[in-house]
């Protein structure tokens, strides 16, 4: 399964249906998705209009901890800033945040440039048995595979 670009536009409540659903299917081992651990911040000034239309609503605490819950587990992950390096294209950087960050302890920034990226997620569900959080679902949520198009 791959969602890249998709789960940033779900709210909590839905993506926690979506990724319980996808764990109970035996067949579905591996989900690629692209992640942002930066938790709850801000949008960048820019992204606030021309995101107004479709605005980003995924937006946990911990990325990973979300997922694992759900039977999802980290298995593999590439930051946006390792791939950058990895492909010699500079990660790009708007000002001022570009600046800050160079001003930063190379620490910090290195910390701060791995919030993003792609991860391999593994299927560690029982198989044929959605682990089902209750306190993400209310009366009227449906089901993505019973939803008719």
């Amino acid at each position: 399964m791959i969602t890249e670009g998709v789960l940033s536009y779900f709210s909590v409540r839905d993506a926690a249906t979506l990724t319980d659903e996808l764990a109970a299917f035996p067949s579905i081992r591996f989900w690629i998705q692209d992640f942002d651990y930066a938790g709850h911040r801000r949008e960048p000034r820019g992204w606030v209009q021309k995101l107004k239309a479709a605005p980003f609503l995924f937006k946990v605490k911990d990325w990973f901890e979300f997922f694992e819950k759900y039977g999802w587990r980290s298995s593999h992950v590439i930051t946006s800033f390792e791939e950058s390096q990895r492909i010699n294209r500079s990660y790009p950087l708007d000002f001022p945040f570009g600046l800050i960050l160079r001003a930063l302890p190379k620490a910090i920034s290195q910390k701060i440039l791995r919030l993003s990226g792609a991860v391999l997620m593994q299927n560690v569900a029982p198989p044929g048995k959605p682990f089902n959080r209750p306190e993400n679902r209310n009366a009227t949520s449906q089901s993505f595979t019973s939803r008719r198009a």
